[in-house]
């Protein structure tokens, strides 16, 4: 006596695949079948009619069905139109199959399977109104992409939602800092998809529903409503859906109906600007299209730009995505707006297209000293601790917006200079004027080929004839990583040279992606002015005319555009916060704090405590990823470094544990070598 069937039907519309399996004295099966769409149900049959269905099975007359011989493979049963299976009780296997014919019987055979099965005939789910799939704590899951700035975050939830009525499904995405992206799509064949979802996950489910699990402490969350009103919910763990029979093939399914007769992914309402609720002033960017030459508004939000760079804008009802440069930057508050926030769009990356560089003028300013003391450290044959000590140093600088010094050509040109010559697939950078330029190679050990970058602009003036250009790191890293035949890139050649292979570089970019997910404090050897970052600390001097201060050099920078602040800035009180927009600085916001003398406030400690926890504050109150601490206190507010270092850092641990739940990259920042120095050695030992 058989205790399991096989059918398996290969028609040219249609694969159904059935299984059915005697348990003690009643039958279970599951069938999935591919029609244009996926479907699958598994069941159980009552012990009555088993036994009835079982009896009929065995007087069944099967003479007239081709046998397959002994040991046929896969080979032969997936060109056959139809199989059957017969696995007895004894081990043994009995296959029948055809590839050109269907047997005389087969017709009676097929109906009493569908006797017990009615489901395969049934429009099951037809009832179904909408479903609405939510999907949270992808970041404890699912890595991410490698992180090659500050603006790439991790996806938190994704929900899905299917609705008969309006043929419409809609997806949305929310990110680490609570940005959502909204996409929406219009299908005829929804119907259909919507009569297999049922089926796939309802006979899956009981067991979430006996733990008891709700929306919020579940990984997953599908909610079924049907046309009568009433509604199924589903809970279960992400861990679980990889075990789901067919799913799978329902998340193809969706995909494929989504992108059906259409490349344009609906509609992207991202290009929504943030409203702020601390502050209320935004940069908007007057724009050109390039495609058409009309010039509009756009609102930069979450994004380091120049004028001149190329970006990525939304354009017309439908927010096609078009490559736009930057006119000019404005910086607005509510009441003088160019247009209304609530009729701008924001500008929604910058290009990848055309790749924007600025020409090195002769007060460019290449801030990268750790980096070049990473690279005095190193030997000709360096170890493992150098090389670490090195690659560390250049995803810091490139994580606050740090600028390499590339050697260019024209691209018309195409003689070589000196030991460099010019690849076949040069990547071509522009400038403000619109020129067009080529990146050097050069050869390397192996017949290796690698870009040319320097790390700063003595490094570059000792060649003294060629055309450079500065461009970020994290664009040269990535223009490295994608490019066919580059190793990697030779630093410095002409000074103490260092070939930083593509494997070094891949190194980087893995780096920040773990350490993207977990709180960092760094430290940064940099004038605070030339790093970018979301936020800055400024310790503001009431003395407006001291020029070695911070507050000083941020003041030059932005101009007068803080003059409007002033008053409401002198009302600050030492540990207090308040925040303005970064205007024309490197940051988005500075965090404006006051840090009293030493000897002549007997809380100085307690000061500097509060300002640095209430600046973290902010950041999370702002929903940042990165802010600059620099290290005040130790010139003339008379600090003693020995007690400032303890102090600072161990506001900030104890910060992020009271803040376990957010992510912040705290960099301390100093240009005095000595402090930098001591704040090095305090951290190794810690």
């Amino acid at each position: 006596m058989f205790n399991q069937m096989n059918i398996n039907v290969n028609a040219p519309n249609e694969k159904l695949n059935i299984e059915i399996r005697l348990v003690d004295k009643h039958f279970e099966y599951s069938f999935s079948r591919l029609a244009g769409l996926y479907t699958y149900h598994s069941g159980v049959v009552d012990e009555q009619k088993s036994q009835e269905w079982l009896q009929e099975i065995r007087q069944a007359s099967l003479v007239d069905w081709p046998v397959l011989p002994e040991g046929a493979g896969p080979e032969i049963k997936q060109k056959n139109k139809w199989n059957v299976e017969f696995f007895d009780e004894d081990g043994s296997v009995i296959c029948y199959g055809a590839d050109d014919y269907f047997p005389k019987t087969w017709g009676k055979f097929q109906q009493k399977v569908l006797d017990m099965i009615p489901e395969l005939l049934e429009q099951n789910g037809k009832g179904i109104e909408a479903v609405t799939f939510t999907v949270k704590n992808l970041n404890n899951y699912m890595p991410s992409n490698f992180m090659t700035s500050q603006q790439t975050y991790l996806i938190l939830q994704e929900t899905l939602t299917l609705r008969r009525s309006t043929r419409k499904i809609t997806y949305e995405k929310i990110d680490e800092v609570n940005q959502r992206t909204y996409y929406e799509f219009e299908r005829h064949e929804l119907g259909q998809l919507l009569n297999s979802f049922q089926l796939v996950f309802a006979t899956q489910n009981s067991r979430g529903k006996e733990e008891g699990r709700k929306v919020h402490d579940s990984d997953v969350y599908l909610k079924i409503e049907l046309i009568d009103g009433t509604f199924e919910e589903y809970y279960w763990g992400l861990h679980q859906m990889f075990f789901t029979p067919g799913w799978k093939e329902l998340v193809d399914a969706i995909h494929d109906l989504m992108l059906q007769g259409s490349t344009f992914l609906g509609h992207i309402f991202t290009s929504l600007p943030h409203l702020h609720k601390e502050i209320s002033q935004y940069i908007y960017a007057l724009v050109e299209i390039e495609e058409t030459r009309q010039q509009n508004y756009y609102v930069v939000d979450n994004l380091f730009v120049h004028e001149g760079d190329y970006v990525v804008v939304p354009v017309g009802n439908r927010l096609e995505e078009k490559i736009a440069r930057i006119l000019r930057l404005e910086y607005c508050n509510l009441d003088n707006l160019p247009q209304p926030l609530e009729l701008t769009r924001k500008i929604l990356r910058k290009s990848e297209t055309v790749k924007f560089a600025r020409d090195l003028e002769d007060d460019s300013v290449i801030d990268n000293r750790q980096i070049d003391l990473a690279l005095e450290t190193i030997d000709d044959d360096p170890s493992i601790e150098e090389t670490i000590g090195l690659i560390e140093a250049i995803r810091q600088n490139m994580n606050l917006g740090g600028e390499f010094v590339l050697p260019v050509h024209p691209l018309k040109t195409k003689q070589s200079h000196h030991n460099y010559h010019l690849g076949t697939k040069d990547e071509i950078l522009t400038t403000t004027d619109g020129q067009s330029w080529a990146l050097f190679r050069l050869f390397v050990e192996n017949n290796q080929e690698a870009f040319v970058a320097f790390t700063n602009v003595e490094e570059f003036e000792k060649d003294g004839h060629i055309k450079g250009v500065v461009y970020p790191i994290s664009s040269i890293l990535e223009m490295v990583a994608k490019t066919p035949n580059i190793n990697g890139i030779m630093l410095n050649p002409y000074g103490r040279p260092f070939f930083l292979a593509r494997e070094l570089i891949m190194t980087i970019f893995m780096r920040n992606q773990e350490t993207m997910k977990r709180s960092q404090i760094y430290l940064e050897y940099a004038n605070v002015v030339n790093l970018t970052a979301d936020s800055v600390v400024n310790n503001l001097q009431f003395n407006l005319n001291d020029p070695d201060s911070l507050d000083y050099a941020l003041r030059t920078k932005i101009g007068t555009r803080l003059v409007d602040y002033y008053d409401d800035l002198m009302t600050l009180r030492p540990g207090e916060v308040k925040v303005t927009p970064g205007f024309g600085a490197k940051t988005k916001y500075i965090f404006h704090t006051v840090i009293p003398k030493y000897q002549q406030c007997p809380q100085a400690d307690e000061c500097v405590i509060n300002s640095y926890y209430e600046s973290l504050n902010q950041a999370r109150k702002l929903y940042l990823k990165q802010i600059v601490l620099p290290i005040f206190g130790f010139n003339d507010a008379g600090y003693p470094l020995e007690s400032l270092m303890p102090l600072i850092i161990n506001t900030i641990t104890q910060w992020m544990t009271d803040n376990r739940d957010y992510v912040l990259h705290v960099y301390l920042s100093t240009e005095d070598f000595e402090v930098y120095s001591a704040f090095r050695d305090y951290l190794e030992e810690a």
